[in-house]
């Protein structure tokens, strides 16, 4: 990935072919770094957008999401042009946006969705999804992620440039413990599984046959009648749209 990234810098400096060795035993060959990095399935500008890429969907610094296949496929270049690319608030708030679109079509190309929690109704409600427990992370979840790939990005881009100012990884999703640096895990209280009431069944909530009504909790998100529209569970306050506050049901899901 570095080699892609750097070929032009290396290119500038009147280098005209650059070979690696990759592979073991009988597997070994010699890759090309000079004619992949502009081959017309490559060329320059994924090659530009190929570190952001490897740390978002899983590297030795960052956790696993989708495949690069899928990550290659889903447009990089459209969502990636500007990671690290800069490092004010405004252009790093922007990246973690743009990253989490991104994120969003590896996981579930095509799909409507602009943010994981968006992505993690959808599948619920109209995926194959099993178990709630087979979700992608929260939106507060991953962009934890994103900006710990932010700085290792950020990192590996300016490795050449002895003038690039040091970023603080406690301000990039870790934590310090002793010589350490550990990523942040988003952590909510809620009770024991047993004891939550479970999502609601019902297309309209009109009887005690809703679980959440029976409860007298408000309707969640993940509730059926969320999907239908009617909901005449009287504990519902009079926004229908989310009321995660209200049901602590939500901090489970």
């Amino acid at each position: 990935m570095l080699l892609l990234y750097y070929w032009i810098k290396f290119e500038e400096k009147n280098l005209k072919e650059l070979w690696i060795r990759v592979g073991a035993a009988a597997k070994k060959r010699f890759l090309p770094v000079h004619i992949v990095a502009k081959h017309e399935q490559t060329g320059i500008q994924l090659c530009s957008t190929l570190l952001a890429v490897h740390h978002l969907t899983g590297s030795d610094y960052t956790s696993k999401i989708g495949t690069k296949y899928s990550a290659l496929r889903s447009s990089p270049k459209k969502f990636l042009r500007s990671v690290a690319q800069g490092i004010s608030k405004l252009e790093i708030e922007n990246c973690i946006e743009e990253a989490e679109k991104y994120l969003v079509q590896v996981i579930k190309k095509g799909n409507a969705c602009l943010t994981f929690d968006e992505l993690r109704f959808w599948m619920y409600h109209y995926g194959n999804t099993a178990s709630i427990l087979d979700l992608p992370p929260t939106s507060n979840s991953i962009k934890l992620h994103i900006l710990r790939a932010f700085y290792a990005t950020f990192e590996h881009m300016n490795l050449l440039n002895a003038e690039c100012p040091k970023l603080d990884p406690l301000e990039f999703g870790y934590i310090q413990q002793e010589e350490h640096l550990i990523p942040i895990k988003v952590a909510v209280s809620f009770p024991p599984m047993d004891e939550l009431v479970p999502n609601c069944n019902s297309t309209n909530c009109s009887r005690k046959t809703c679980l959440c009504r029976s409860a007298g909790l408000s309707c969640i998100s993940f509730c059926i009648c969320r999907s239908t529209g009617v909901c005449k569970n009287p504990y519902d306050s009079k926004d229908k749209n989310d009321n995660f506050n209200l049901n602590p049901k939500f901090y489970f899901h």
